[in-house]
């Protein structure tokens, strides 16, 4: 019963593929280059401070997260995406409405807590294609039921904090050889 909910609830996320692999493909993830600041929009997003979030600078990402995202970021992330964009914003703690207000402010941007969110999904992307070594196999990978995540598919983890941190702990268990994929 427990494998069958969890299969329902990833159904969203199965409609073929969900992620815009030719999109991926120009960010540079078939070079193996792709970084989680390119899906959030990259230099044209956080401008000069992109060198060190493609770094993976904690400090820095912190500081851009308590600021809020701006939208453009979740924006550049959606663009990743081939699914309907409600349950990927659903899986991130963004509501459709709440989005749409936002938008129509002076400076629109993700509240911390959704800031959070959206940079741990665009982590959790760039480890799956780094582990997978594809793009298309990462999409699989976060596509598929996985037992080590208790039947869920690892997209349907990504908006919480501890399910998003149990998909990247099955990604270096995979990528140390402890099991497959």
């Amino acid at each position: 019963m427990a494998t069958f909910q969890a299969q329902a609830k990833a159904a969203p996320f199965r409609s073929g593929g969900i992620l815009a692999l030719d999109h991926l493909h120009k960010l540079g993830a078939e070079s193996g280059s792709l970084r989680a600041v390119d899906l959030l929009g990259g230099a044209e997003v956080f401008g000069g401070k992109s060198v060190g979030l493609a770094d993976f600078d904690p400090l820095l990402w912190d500081q851009e997260i308590s600021r809020g995202l701006p939208l453009e970021a979740l924006d550049a992330l959606l663009v990743s995406f081939q699914m309907a964009q409600k349950p990927l914003l659903d899986s991130i703690g963004v509501n459709v409405r709440s989005l749409q207000r936002q938008r129509k402010t002076e400076h629109p941007t993700l509240a911390p807590d959704a800031a959070a969110r959206t940079v741990a999904l665009a982590h959790l992307i760039e480890k799956a294609i780094e582990v997978m070594g594809s793009p298309e196999a990462a999409d699989q990978w976060l596509a598929t039921p996985n037992q080590a995540l208790g039947g869920a598919a690892p997209l349907e983890l990504a908006g919480r904090p501890m399910g998003n941190q149990a998909a990247i702990d099955v990604l270096n268990a995979v990528y140390h050889g402890m099991f497959g994929g």
